[in-house]
């Protein structure tokens, strides 16, 4: 069993359950099609989607050097004071690609595993194919020894464009690994202890303090 559970914080209310990725018709088009395919239907039965709980409508202003964002009234729900405890521009020298800006939004969720399991953050499904100037960075950790919450980072790929979410738009999508590929995935919902806190707590930030994370959770990096 995978759990999922939220860190308690101010307007926790807003934050919606995570989904699964297939659709009432998907499924019912399971047994045709793309989604016929065992490698294809395995893939999204062990995948999820997370919405986005707040609209925000960013421009970018400045230039690639010194960058700065613009939060536009119009469009954005969230009042800006908020939007800065959880809003992080990452310096220039941290992009992947020295043109194209990133930054991160701390999010409250946490996943964790008693069995071997890792997690793949993915740029939502729900968003191929539209045209947007962002593309979420992905990346995997092992749930089962680095239980932290969630943070969610994008590359804004065409700076010349305002950066655009709507609540209840698909946000990030999850994909889970066990030693069983065989098996769906199925997530229960876990209601925060003081006992859960600490080791998140214990485990939060360490990429800031220590570099080899994975070896340090017990796993060897990048496997």
């Amino acid at each position: 069993m995978i759990y999922w559970s939220l860190l308690e914080r101010e307007a926790g209310a807003i934050y919606f359950a995570p989904a699964s990725s297939l659709d009432r018709k998907q499924k019912s088009r399971s047994n045709s099609g793309v989604l016929s395919c065992p490698a294809v239907l395995a893939s999204r039965q062990r995948t999820y989607v997370v919405c986005c709980p707040f609209d925000l409508r960013l421009r970018l202003v400045g230039n690639l050097d010194k960058p700065a964002v613009h939060i536009i009234d119009k469009g954005t729900s969230i009042a800006p004071d908020k939007l800065k405890g959880m809003f992080t521009l990452m310096p220039n020298v941290d992009w992947i690609n020295p043109s194209v800006p990133v930054f991160q939004i701390a999010t409250p969720y946490i996943f964790f595993s008693e069995q071997k399991t890792y997690l793949t953050q993915r740029h939502p499904y729900g968003l191929i194919g539209k045209d947007l100037p962002h593309r979420v960075v992905e990346g995997r950790f092992p749930i089962s020894s680095w239980k932290r919450p969630l943070s969610w980072a994008c590359e804004w790929v065409r700076t010349e464009n305002d950066f655009i979410m709507k609540r209840g738009e698909p946000w990030f999508d999850i994909t889970f690994e066990t030693n069983d590929a065989a098996k769906p995935v199925k997530l229960e919902n876990y209601a925060m202890t003081e006992q859960l806190s600490k080791e998140i707590l214990k485990n939060s930030e360490v990429t800031g303090y220590v570099r080899g994370t994975f070896t340090l959770f017990g796993q060897e990096d990048g496997k």
